[in-house]
């Protein structure tokens, strides 16, 4: 058995492929103590076997990763983004997706022991009703701004602090009449209502 020789004299003239195709062979045997026979070199013969390239498995050192939903819904993300192997130096290389925040009241952090991702808020998921049977004030909710409705009206003036919003009427009232026409009404020291057609 000149297996051994031919595999030296294929090293030292480096003869050498990059590419095994299907049915090519490789010698594969398992590292125990071989037959002694005399004064010549040790020969494992009951170890050496012959498998060829396709049927070669072993249980490789990385295997795909994939995210549960392979199919996801949208707007669900994964954090598998890709896996990428080297051509030259086989090297195999997973890629997961960071996780971040864009919200100025989400917060993303590591757990003391290393093992989780926290995501803590500042913020809550709040919502705003109108109480009563009157006019409401509130409009809707953008994501985390909650819109209101301004106050204004015909015949009184606003004013507001910084804690409150006083309606105030006004010296003059305009009206408006059954054929659409404005009427300005005002009253005097002495009680008595005045009228001017405005428009």
């Amino acid at each position: 058995m000149n297996i051994l020789t031919d595999v030296l004299s294929l090293i030292r003239r480096g003869v050498f492929v990059k590419q095994a195709n299907p049915d090519d062979v490789f010698v594969i045997g398992v590292n125990e103590q071989p037959d002694m026979t005399g004064v010549a070199s040790p020969i494992p013969y009951k170890s050496v076997k012959l498998i060829k390239v396709k049927d070669l498995k072993i249980a490789p050192a990385f295997c795909d990763n994939e995210n549960t939903a392979y199919y996801p819904e949208a707007g669900v993300i994964g954090p598998f983004k890709e896996q990428i192997i080297d051509p030259i130096t086989n090297v195999c290389t997973n890629y997961f997706r960071s996780i971040s925040t864009i919200s100025t009241n989400l917060l993303v952090n590591e757990s003391i022991d290393g093992n989780l991702i926290e995501l803590s808020t500042t913020g809550e998921p709040n919502l705003a009703a109108n109480l009563g049977t009157g006019a409401g004030l509130y409009a809707s909710k953008v994501g985390e701004t909650l819109n209101f409705k301004s106050l204004k009206g015909t015949g009184v003036s606003i004013s507001q602090s910084a804690t409150e919003v006083t309606l105030n009427h006004a010296t003059k009232l305009v009206l408006t009449a059954p054929d659409g026409g404005l009427w300005q009404v005002t009253i005097n020291n002495s009680g008595v209502l005045q009228t001017v057609l405005v428009g």
